[in-house]
């Protein structure tokens, strides 16, 4: 199982970053009953991610639920294998994200000891596998393995949220968000998803 952050850490963080960032700190009162939702499936998380590559929220979701319903709500390596190409195609997953996706499912993802290593040898690592980039791994990091400061600046839903919360022009200033961002270390996964939950009331979920 990942060692993924506790009720206890997660209280420890909004405290921390209500009390370096007001904007933060009125965001956080907004959402007093939700937090990140951890996955224990490492397969699950990274799949849910390359559905999510370069498209909305709720795009992904869409998409998502398509692929839960065709898999009878279990997606699982082996199903992944048995499923033909043109019924994921069919749902609106793109050929490149089928190829992608059938990669993963061939892999040994989830025989992994991610606990035993650091966030960026588990870059390096994770993305050794075919379509999994940078942003990818973040997400494995985020909502996998639950570490606690994770900041993915190529996250266009991340971008956006700190343009309008603190009205700054953030993707030509990123001088800007490292001043910014720099507030929320330790716990800059909770302060990504605070951003993210300030634009959009779907829960970001991978």
């Amino acid at each position: 199982m990942p060692r993924q952050l506790t009720n206890k850490e997660w209280v420890k963080g909004i405290d921390y970053l209500s009390a370096v960032d007001s904007v933060l700190a009125c965001i956080i009162k907004k959402f007093p009953n939700n937090k990140l939702k951890f996955q224990n499936n490492a397969f699950k998380t990274l799949t849910q991610s390359i559905v999510g590559q370069q498209i909305s929220i709720k795009a992904a979701a869409t998409i998502w639920s398509r692929l839960e319903a065709l898999l009878d709500g279990k997606i699982t390596q082996q199903k992944i294998i048995q499923i033909k190409e043109n019924k994921l195609k069919n749902i609106g997953l793109s050929r490149q994200k089928i190829s992608y996706i059938k990669d993963l499912s061939k892999s040994n993802i989830n025989d992994t000891n991610w606990n035993a290593l650091s966030d960026q040898e588990i870059i390096n690592e994770i993305t050794k596998i075919k379509g999994v980039g940078i942003w990818t791994a973040q997400m494995f990091l985020i909502f996998h393995l639950g570490r606690k400061n994770v900041l993915p600046l190529a996250d266009i839903g991340l971008l956006n949220a700190i343009e309008k919360n603190y009205d700054i022009p953030a993707r030509t200033n990123l001088k800007s968000i490292e001043k910014i961002s720099n507030n929320w270390i330790p716990w800059q996964t909770i302060a990504t998803w605070y951003m993210w939950k300030s634009i959009d009331t779907v829960d970001v979920e991978y």
